[in-house]
Parts: C-alpha cells; sequence; structure tokens
C-alpha cells in the first residue's frame, strides 16, 4: 500500500457539482454560468474557471473592475517575482528546502519547529538523529517516545506525501483519523522514496484552537512584502482542516477557510472550501463553543514573527508563512516564495484593491528605488 499518496487521493474539479452548489445558494443558473465563464476568458481576465467558483465570482456583478481586483492564478508568478530584488530566487534552497530554513532562522533565534530526525539529507538541524537504512526508520518509528510525529519530505508543498503519527503498538502505528499502518511497511516506504525526509513532533495547539480543530494541526499564512520601511504584513489566513484530515492539506472532506484581522487576530466569517456558497457552520470541532467567539492566541507575536523573519530573505519581496499557535507562542513551520494567494477564495476578496494594492505597490516602488529601474504600471 502506498501509504504517504493517501493525502493526494482527493477530487478534482467537479464543475457539474459546483454548478449546482451555485444554483443552491441562490446565484445565477448553469447557462448564466456558463455565459460569465466565457466572459473571463473572452476579456482576458485570467480567472480560470476554478477561480470563478473558488472566489464566488459569481456573486453579485461580474463587472471588468471587479475581475481585475483579483490576482489571477495563472499570473500569481510574475505578481510575485515583480518584487524580487536582483539575484533572488522565490524557490532559493533555504525557502524550498525546510531543512535549510529550520537551520537558517533557529540559528537566528527564531522559533521554529525542530526536528527528530532526518532521512537522506545533507542538511541535519541540531539534535537531530540521522536515518540512512530501512531499519533504522523502523526502530525510530517503533520508539513510543518519539511521537505523536509528523512526517513529511523536506522539499514540497500541499501536504502531499505527509503522514502525522500519534502513536505506536508494537508492529503497528496509529495514523491520525486513519486507523493503523505497520511500522514496516512504512518503513519501507519511506526508504524507497527518492528525497529528503524529515520527522518533526506533531505540534500540540492552544487549547483556544485545539478545540476547534481536534487532533489536526492547522497552519496560519501569513504573507509578508517587503518595502522600503522593511518587511510588513499583507494578509493572514486560517485554514481550519476537515475532522477527518491529518493536516490542514488536501482531503476529500469539507474544509474552511477564512482571513484573519492582521490587528485583532480575529477570524472572518467562515467559508467552505469548494462551496464558498453554502451557509457556514457556528460550530467545528467543539460544539459548546461557536466559531464566532475564535480569537487566535499570540497573534501580534506570530504577526512580529513574521515580519522579523522577512528579514533574513533580504531578496525576497513576497513570502507565505506557515504558522503553528502552541500554547507557549507562535512556531514558524516552513517559509513559501511562491505561494498561493488564498486570502482571495478565503473571503471572496481581490488582492488588487485597498490597502493590499496599495501595499503591493510600495513593495513595488521598492524594487525600482533599489534596482532603479521605472517601476511603470502595477506588475
Amino acid at each position: 500500500m502506498n501509504y504517504l499518496a493517501a493525502t493526494e487521493q482527493v477530487r478534482g474539479n467537479d464543475w457539474p457539482v459546483q454548478a449546482r452548489q451555485v444554483i443552491a445558494a441562490g446565484g445565477p443558473g448553469v447557462w448564466r454560468q456558463l455565459g460569465q465563464i466565457l466572459w473571463l476568458r473572452l476579456a482576458r481576465t485570467g480567472l480560470s474557471p476554478d477561480e470563478y467558483y473558488s472566489c464566488a465570482l459569481w456573486k453579485g456583478p461580474l463587472t471588468r473592475d471587479r475581475a481585475a481586483s483579483f490576482v489571477p492564478n495563472s499570473k500569481r508568478t510574475g505578481y510575485i517575482k515583480a518584487l524580487l530584488l536582483p539575484g533572488g530566487d522565490c524557490q532559493a534552497p533555504e525557502i524550498a528546502d525546510k531543512l535549510r530554513t529550520e537551520v537558517l532562522l533557529r540559528a537566528a533565534g527564531h522559533p521554529t519547529v525542530r526536528s527528530g530526525a532526518v532521512l537522506r539529507s545533507e542538511i541535519v538541524p541540531e539534535g537531530a538523529a540521522v536515518l540512512e537504512t530501512e531499519a533504522d526508520i523502523a526502530a525510530f518509528l517503533s520508539d513510543p517516545a518519539r511521537f505523536p510525529l509528523f512526517v513529511k519530505p523536506a522539499v514540497g508543498s500541499l501536504s502531499f506525501g505527509s503522514i502525522a503519527l500519534t502513536g505506536t503498538t508494537g508492529p503497528d502505528l496509529q495514523v491520525l483519523n486513519r486507523g493503523t499502518i505497520p511500522v514496516a511497511g512504512l518503513a519501507a516506504e519511506l526508504a524507497a522514496t527518492a528525497g529528503p525526509y524529515i520527522f518533526q513532533p506533531l505540534v500540540p495547539m492552544h487549547p483556544d484552537l485545539g478545540r476547534h480543530t481536534g487532533g489536526a494541526v492547522p497552519a496560519i499564512r501569513i504573507v509578508t512584502l517587503r518595502t522600503g520601511r522593511g518587511p510588513a504584513p499583507h494578509y493572514a489566513v486560517l485554514r481550519m482542516p476537515s475532522r477527518t484530515a491529518m493536516h490542514d492539506g488536501a482531503s476529500r472532506n469539507p474544509r474552511l477557510w477564512a482571513g484573519i484581522d492582521l490587528d485583532t487576530g480575529r477570524p472572518g466569517p467562515m467559508r467552505y472550501l469548494g462551496n464558498p456558497g453554502a451557509r457556514p457552520p457556528t460550530h467545528w470541532g467543539d460544539p459548546e463553543t461557536p466559531l464566532a467567539e475564535l480569537v487566535l492566541p499570540h497573534w501580534k507575536a506570530a504577526v512580529d514573527l513574521c515580519v522579523a523573519a522577512h528579514d533574513h530573505f533580504p531578496l525576497n519581496g513576497f513570502l507565505g508563512w506557515d504558522i503553528f499557535l502552541t500554547p507557549d507562542g507562535p512556531l514558524i513551520n516552513e517559509v513559501n516564495g511562491m505561494a498561493y494567494p488564498i486570502y482571495q477564495p478565503a473571503t471572496g476578496e481581490g488582492l488588487r484593491q485597498g490597502r493590499f494594492e496599495a501595499l503591493y505597490q510600495e513593495a513595488l516602488a521598492h524594487v525600482a528605488s533599489v534596482t532603479g529601474a521605472d517601476p511603470g504600471r502595477r506588475s
């Protein structure tokens, strides 16, 4: 069995289902939807049919101005690379390789998730065990003191190839929300898998957040931009895992996303990922505590941590940070140099307007001031 691929077994875009969801939410009929999707293409907005549904573009009038307020995923590369300084790279080793990120930021004194072991990696964080053989992996996974544990590729995204383990009982491992698998089977698969792997503790959540998420660990996404004043927070998103997930990544079951107020740490209205027109739930993992009461703990410290850590990537004008909020404070899990603009499907609002666009233009002007180039129109 392919244990590490289980997280990839999710539905693709099912547009007939999405079309019916829109109608059920009081949106336009099928032919009107098709006409609006065709208009997005003919008007060269760059917005895809998937974005029409995921960002709820069918809500309200679909005008040129409204379409232009969104950053299409098809134009994400240009949007982000426009903020690189000469020599910068969105996929620089210290960004793409989670172990290099950990070593760099820990050396600078920033709190990060600490790796307990590495497999096939030249980069070994202080205190991490080095696993080389299938027997090494099996021995590590058989030690009850190592759990709970999260195993993931050193290079990758969307939690593909990852697995969350809550404990071991003799020859078997307990997978979060998934039952048991054999130690020997997972060890053999990891030994045969190309690329470095990381073994990290499954971080406990602050109870204010953990009561809503169960055992799965949500990473808060905080995006920072580099301006002439230094790094500044751009936007933040809460990604609430599905009730049956091992993490906040891809799942067959409903997940919730919400934008977060940068000043207060209070999430905005929750939206079902994949069905943003549906009425959001009042509760999630805790039937006693309404989601509306949630204020993210250690919020100012989390934002300040991302702003301070951005200074260690001086050539990158755009960085997306995945942060864990623990009882003891925020921890950096990883950094993304080419992050998807998840604020848009999380809120139905475009990033090319208001304060978001103003900060982006400030970051673009900073690049122009350093390079001497004419900033011209917005990128």
